[in-house]
């Protein structure tokens, strides 16, 4: 994957009907024919997943899942397997978002998920981030031993083909003005770099793209991407209001 900016918009548990899906997708996919130098992906639900596949008759929008089971067909009720994203088109996966491991999702499990995710040659977007901030800065150690924990035993040479994303589950659903600044978003930029950087080395270090997610918005994006250096965003809830991503997507456009 190149370093050109990467704006992903994950749809949850939204939208509720299939035409809801087309209109949302429809206008993703307009906005991001006008900017081919931003990455765009779309995680829609299980459920719209091959609604949106489709749609997408066009490379400017990838198809991404939100989660994926990592063994294969069979009886795992509930789950849908990385095969079966495969024949609809899927080429990224969301691992170990904040809510999934809220719901239970350990370090371990999600480095199962990632190293089936890589196995099968598609990119995973590996969520990591801290429940609260305090003063003492314990939150750093979590990071720390989430990120590391989280990859696993990964190899340094599949280790750039992973996108970090950080998303501190205290700015998620929070005003554009309570999300993460860009200066601030800056420091953890260069912490998560230090970690790589002891683990791995520092050859791979600026190979690995780092995205921002939690509370962003047209409003806070561009101070994100350019003062916050990282290489895009992760976006739930403006994902689903397809004129306001767009013009994430064209702020990211401008953002060197």
């Amino acid at each position: 994957m190149s370093k050109s900016k990467l704006i992903v918009a994950n749809w949850k548990a939204n939208p509720l009907t299939s035409t809801e899906a087309k209109t949302i997708a429809k206008g993703i996919i307009k906005s991001a024919k006008k900017y081919s130098s931003v990455d765009v992906v779309m995680c829609p639900s299980a459920l719209h997943m091959e609604t949106v596949s489709k749609l997408q008759k066009t490379p400017a929008v990838a198809l991404g899942a939100q989660n994926t089971y990592p063994g294969t067909v069979g009886s795992h009720t509930g789950e849908a397997t990385i095969d079966m994203l495969k024949q609809v088109g899927v080429t990224h996966v969301i691992v170990g978002h904040s809510e999934r491991r809220l719901m239970g999702e350990t370090e371990q499990d999600v480095a199962v998920r990632l190293h089936t995710v890589l196995k099968n040659k598609m990119t995973p977007i590996m969520c990591i981030g801290e429940l609260e901030r305090d003063k003492e800065a314990r939150y750093l150690s979590f990071i720390h031993d989430q990120l590391i924990h989280s990859l696993g035993h990964i190899e340094k040479k599949d280790l750039a083909k992973v996108v970090i994303a950080y998303e501190p589950v205290w700015a998620i659903g929070a005003s554009d003005s309570d999300a993460m600044k860009g200066s601030d978003m800056y420091e953890m930029v260069i912490f998560i770099q230090r970690i790589i950087n002891d683990a791995y080395g520092a050859d791979v270090v600026k190979k690995v793209k780092i995205l921002y997610g939690g509370s962003v918005s047209p409003i806070n994006a561009g101070d994100i991407m350019e003062n916050g250096h990282v290489d895009g965003l992760l976006i739930g809830r403006q994902s689903l209001h397809s004129e306001n991503f767009g013009k994430i997507i064209e702020i990211a456009s401008k953002v060197q």
